[in-house]
């Protein structure tokens, strides 16, 4: 905040008028037809004779040189004009502004003669003089400084007009959308905290991508992701199964998968998720499969896969080697 403390009263004043001492006149001849007579009788000013009642103007010093008589002496009486600066000489009632905020006002009165009347008119920043409510905007921000008077003192009052963002100004009750990120910024403004920004999420991001409620996405072959809505909880995914994942494998409900050692799996699904189950559907032999039930002539042995609780069991039985 900067203040200007220049009192208005302050003020530069001139003499009215002033008379030098009293002299001889000075005379004025002239040759009329061969006879010189005395033209007149006067006041010498600036090295000229000039006659009683005769003024003389000094444009640069506001001043007029009238010569007067006093019984059989003159004199010449100085009287002032107008208000004087820089070498120029201004009338009553002239206006001049300074680049400095000063507003200088020629004035006068029987008493105190002419003089410049001086009062402050507005706000100096970096050499430029705004008025009573000039306006500065401060670029790439959200501030507004304004020229503001109190008696004869004037200021720049700072004050906040938006919400700023990337360098960039908003307006009360502006909307920015960020798409990839899934979110929007409110431009709010209260009495207490002023200008500030609300968050709101408008969907579910996932890989950099905004998804709104109900959209599904895959997050791997047996995952399913589905973007909700929730007034408590706002935007959130809701994760699902689609199948039973086994070392990285997904297998869907309903259908047998033949998987090493004789045995098969099946993916069930459960109340509280999916399941997938393993059973046997044979005997291993040398990397081949032998059913449940069946029989079979190996080397010198009869072979047999039985069904058991939890599997299937290789019996052997010795028939001899023919």
């Amino acid at each position: 905040m900067r203040c200007f403390l220049l009192l208005i009263s302050l003020c530069i004043a001139y003499t009215p008028a002033t008379s030098q001492g009293l002299s001889k006149p000075c005379v004025r001849k002239e040759d009329t037809s061969g006879i010189r007579s005395i033209a007149y009788r006067g006041c010498m000013i600036n090295g000229v004779c000039q006659p009683y009642g005769k003024g003389i103007k000094q444009a640069l010093s506001c001043m007029v040189y009238v010569c007067k008589r006093k019984g059989r002496l003159s004199y010449v009486r100085h009287e002032v004009t107008g208000c004087r600066l820089n070498r120029r000489c201004y009338e009553c009632g002239k206006i001049i502004n300074l680049r400095t905020c000063i507003r200088l006002t020629c004035t006068y009165s029987p008493v105190t003669g002419y003089k410049w009347k001086k009062e402050l008119r507005g706000c100096r920043v970096n050499g430029v003089c705004y008025p009573d409510g000039g306006k500065i905007r401060q670029p790439y921000s959200c501030l507004v400084y304004t020229c503001e008077r109190i008696g004869h003192v004037f200021y720049m009052r700072q004050q906040t007009t938006g919400c700023l963002l990337n360098y960039k100004c908003y307006q009360n009750g502006r909307i920015v959308t960020a798409k990839r990120t899934c979110e929007r910024f409110i431009c709010t403004h209260s009495p207490v905290t002023g200008y500030k920004w609300k968050r709101e999420f408008t969907g579910c991001r996932v890989n950099h991508k905004c998804y709104q409620s109900g959209e599904t996405v895959a997050e791997s072959e047996c995952v399913l992701l589905t973007c909700t809505n929730l007034s408590i909880t706002g935007y959130k995914w809701k994760r699902e199964f689609t199948g039973c994942l086994d070392k990285n494998v997904c297998y869907k409900t309903g259908k047998k998968y033949k998987l090493k050692h004789c045995r098969y799996g099946i993916c069930k699904k459960l109340e509280n998720g999916y399941n997938f189950f393993k059973e046997f559907m044979g005997c291993p032999i040398n990397d081949q499969c032998l059913p449940v039930g069946t029989r079979k002539r190996f080397n010198c042995f009869d072979l047999y896969c039985r069904k058991i609780r939890f599997g299937a069991i290789l019996e052997t039985k010795y028939k001899g080697c023919s």
